[in-house]
């Protein structure tokens, strides 16, 4: 009998603080375990005015957003984004005092993984994080946009996407949770501000329809950062990200129950992703 590869994770995000880090709610088996194509996009960070990227982003509404490639930024610790736990050693990015950020994490295209294995997943729908900024030199940044990201199969010039942050603000039709300093930051004072940060879409929005009824294939999510410093560019901080999870369900979970749990698809072909009439694929079978 072939070794079947298994992973499952609790669909929620988490309601309260203190469980925050608990394992139940993370990916089991963690990503990576099955191979460097056992992710759910490519490890890749871009930013800035690098070519490739594709700026075109279409809603369920019809409505576009052209994404900029002002404040560009760089990243270290890149293989770190589905799998740090703490703050050690994990993802980050910088940005300069006085200016934003803006980065896509996963694929710079719609297209750009047409043939690929990788374990992709249908029916995202959410994404809390961990994070730490600021200090002595900065502020810190303010959360301007968020968008999840996802592959239409019948486009290739743009992707399909869904807000959860837009224009500073948490997005219409989205639950959501933070705790410890605002996400939506404007405080000038510089001290390192920490938080955790969840944040979905409701269930019964129209968003979550599309998203499903279409068997789109997550492909990365855009942040757009701006600065809370007036002081000018002198400086370089960063922005650590930990406890990066993906979700697929709105509500809050406060019931620790071992049995609200889902199968993740493993290392299957972006190909077989899109089709809604095909089992969600277990590496190994």
């Amino acid at each position: 009998m072939a070794n079947i590869k298994l992973r499952t994770q609790h669909p929620r995000m988490c309601d309260v603080s203190a469980d925050w880090g608990k394992d139940f709610y993370y990916p089991d088996p963690p990503y990576g375990t099955f191979g460097d194509n056992d992710y759910p996009t490519v490890n890749a960070h871009k930013s800035g005015t690098t070519s490739s990227i594709t700026r075109t982003v279409q809603f369920w509404d019809g409505s576009t957003y052209s994404l900029p490639n002002a404040n560009g930024c760089d990243a270290g610790n890149i293989d770190k984004f589905y799998t740090a736990r703490d703050s050690a050693n994990c993802y980050y990015f910088r940005h300069n005092t006085g200016q934003g950020a803006n980065f896509i994490y996963g694929h710079q295209g719609p297209a750009s993984a047409n043939n690929a294995n990788l374990s992709w997943q249908r029916g995202v729908t959410g994404f809390s994080w961990e994070w730490a900024m600021g200090g002595t030199n900065s502020a810190g940044l303010n959360l301007k946009n968020m968008i999840l990201l996802y592959r239409n199969k019948d486009w290739s010039n743009k992707f399909a996407g869904a807000w959860l942050a837009k224009n500073n603000s948490y997005a219409t039709g989205v639950r959501s949770q933070n705790w410890g300093s605002p996400v939506f930051e404007d405080n000038p004072y510089k001290t390192l501000k920490t938080g955790k940060t969840a944040i979905s879409l409701q269930s019964s929005y129209a968003y979550t329809n599309w998203i499903r009824d279409n068997a789109f294939v997550f492909q990365g999510i855009w942040c757009e950062f701006d600065p809370v410093d007036s002081t000018p560019a002198q400086y370089s901080n960063t922005y650590n990200m930990w406890n990066c999870r993906l979700s697929y369900e709105s509500d809050l979970d406060i019931s620790n129950n071992s049995g609200h749990r889902i199968v993740l698809p493993v290392q299957w072909n972006f190909s077989n992703a899109f089709n809604k009439t095909k089992p969600l694929r277990l590496g190994g079978a």
